[in-house]
């Protein structure tokens, strides 16, 4: 089946992290060159830090008629996270993911990228250890890829920390270059063409529709 890979720091896709410090939240500029998700260690000046991130992608490219089978999020852990630690893969800002997080305030931001936001996902552990992973987001993340497909082409993705209370971990953003920028991959089929055939003993005639 035919797959297409949307590369963070391409096009318009988009990435970047959001931090809440106390009761003040700041927006990272988008097309960052590292994400955090966590909370950081010991904070700056003794306050507690908290960051969220999402990944943003134009959906443009699919075919219209496709059927989406898998959508998968790669992504490359530079900074191992606390041992304890469980990430949540969720859709940003609604059940489809249907928004671009840089029309956000920061504090809808934040709340967008976790409890407040969208449908989850997915939990995972991988960002405990560095490396590189791919997150199957699973049959959900099938549909909302066509329902935003079908509107205005926006999709996007979201990742938090369970509590926001164990320690960040760190990943490569839209600046580390073609071969480590995070990148959702939708594989897809598209429909057969459908047709006809005639025979008549004599002649044989087929015919695509």
């Amino acid at each position: 089946m035919p797959t297409l890979e949307l590369i963070c720091g391409q096009g318009s896709n988009q990435c970047a992290f959001v931090e809440k410090t106390d009761s003040n939240y700041t927006k990272d500029s988008a097309c960052t060159h590292q994400l955090k998700v966590g909370k950081q260690p010991g904070g700056t000046g003794g306050q507690t830090v908290s960051r969220r991130s999402w990944w943003f992608f134009n959906l443009s490219s699919l075919p219209a008629d496709a059927n989406v089978t898998k959508v998968e999020l790669k992504y490359k852990v530079t900074g191992a996270g606390g041992a304890a630690g469980v990430w949540k893969i969720w859709s940003y800002g609604g059940t489809s993911g249907n928004k671009h997080p840089c029309d956000d305030t920061p504090m809808t931001c934040f709340a967008s990228c976790a409890y407040g936001g969208g449908a989850l996902y997915l939990n995972t552990t991988n960002p405990r250890a560095v490396g590189t992973y791919t997150e199957d987001l699973g049959i959900d993340a099938c549909g909302d890829v066509e329902y935003c497909r079908d509107g205005d082409d926006k999709y996007a993705v979201s990742m938090s920390e369970d509590g926001d209370d164990d320690a960040e971990c760190t990943i490569e953003g839209c600046q580390s270059g073609t071969t480590y920028a995070p990148r959702l991959v939708i594989t897809y089929e598209v429909p057969a063409v459908a047709g006809y055939g005639y025979g008549d003993g004599l002649v044989s005639v087929q015919v695509a529709g």
